[in-house]
């Protein structure tokens, strides 16, 4: 973190016509005697700030840093360490400017032109910490962490031809890094490109095999690739990992609905909303298997209409497949006339939001309903 030119020049900065063992084995005691011996010796203040920074000591590393700015104050490696210190201890805005300043005095140092994208970064200001970022990949062309770091900032914009070829020439001088696989599997699946992706999840997964995130993201993309099997694999590893997952029990349980699973599928589902109890989403697919399940024996009309009206209440009635869940519910405990108005809700809703294949299946669900006969799936 802290770059700092401390040892050069020391000799003659430190009068002292007997050199004393006992200063060279201890930092701190080294910089202190410095700054005895010459009165404002800003190198010294400033050798102590490292000294005590990698003590732990951030407190005092700041005073001494402060210290050598009242005596130099355009010094830029001890801005730079200040506002690398403050930074670190999530002191944004009294960080930015010491960043700013050792940038401007030192424009080449690529280390503070990432920590001070990093700063705006944190400030939510992505056009500038672009600027940054790429300022520092620039200076340092074959330092791969700058160049995955301007990647992931691209990332965050959407930005994704842009993100793909700089996350590609962060894999070429890293091909071991997780997070430019990652990042660029992010990349492609929002290109389109599934196959690619999951390639560069796979590996992402193989080079972190603990990470559960990007085991998430691949479970993701192989659910998007209709692989509900593989998926719910990377899901499982998941809940292995952080058993108390909701996302992961929620999207574990879709993939074993997938595959016709729907007792494991209800059961995950009921793990989704115990560990978040107003998660629309769940309640409305375990409404649905409550509803419409083949098996006598997993139907439960009455849960699923008490889940399907909750789900439809959280989200005020403006969810066009939420209603039609709703209506298989109402039909399943012979509430047809109820059905039949959720269900001519949801085709009108679909319809008018541009949602076809929903309409055309809303439809559907209003002829059966006013056939007198429950969905079975």
């Amino acid at each position: 973190m802290l770059a700092v030119p401390t040892v050069v020049g020391l000799a003659a900065l430190v009068v002292c016509t007997r050199a004393q063992v006992g200063y060279w084995h201890d930092s701190e005691k080294l910089f202190r005697h410095a700054i005895e011996a010459v009165p404002g010796n800003y190198l010294g203040y400033n050798g102590l700030g490292k000294a005590l920074y990698d003590l732990g000591r951030k407190d005092e590393a700041i005073r001494a840093l402060n210290e050598v700015l009242r005596l130099v104050p355009d010094e830029p490696a001890a801005q730079y360490n200040l506002g690398t210190i403050l930074l670190g201890q999530g002191r944004v805005t009294e960080a930015l400017p010491h960043l700013l300043a050792s940038v401007r005095g030192d424009p080449n140092n690529a280390n503070a032109r990432e920590n001070l994208g990093n700063a705006y970064l944190q400030l939510g200001d992505l056009a500038v910490a672009t600027t940054q970022f790429a300022s520092a990949a620039a200076l340092a062309p074959e330092n791969a962490k700058f160049i995955e770091v301007l990647g992931l900032v691209l990332v965050r914009q959407s930005k994704w031809p842009e993100a793909a070829t700089v996350l590609a020439d962060a894999l070429r001088l890293n091909p071991k890094s997780a997070d430019a696989n990652r990042n660029l599997g992010i990349v492609r699946i929002n290109q389109g490109k599934r196959s690619e992706a999951i390639l560069f999840f796979s590996e992402a997964v193989r080079l972190q095999p603990d990470n559960s995130d990007i085991r998430f993201n691949l479970g993701l993309a192989l659910l998007e690739d209709n692989q509900p099997q593989r998926a719910a694999a990377q899901f499982a590893e998941c809940l292995r990992l952080n058993p108390n997952e909701t996302r992961s029990h929620y999207r574990l349980a879709v993939a074993l609905s997938q595959q016709h699973q729907v007792k494991e599928a209800i059961f995950h589902y009921h793990e989704a909303l115990r560990l978040m109890p107003d998660f629309p989403d769940a309640m409305n697919e375990l409404a649905r298997l409550f509803a419409c399940a083949p098996d006598d024996n997993l139907r439960d009309g009455g849960e699923a209409v008490r889940l399907a009206e909750k789900a439809c209440a959280l989200t005020n009635n403006q969810q066009a497949g939420m209603l039609t869940t709703l209506a298989a519910a109402y039909a399943e405990v012979g509430r047809f006339q109820d059905a039949i108005s959720a269900a001519q809700k949801a085709h009108d809703l679909a319809a008018s939001s541009g949602q076809n294949a929903l309409a055309v299946k809303a439809g559907e669900l209003l002829a059966l309903c006013q056939s007198g006969r429950p969905l079975r799936e």
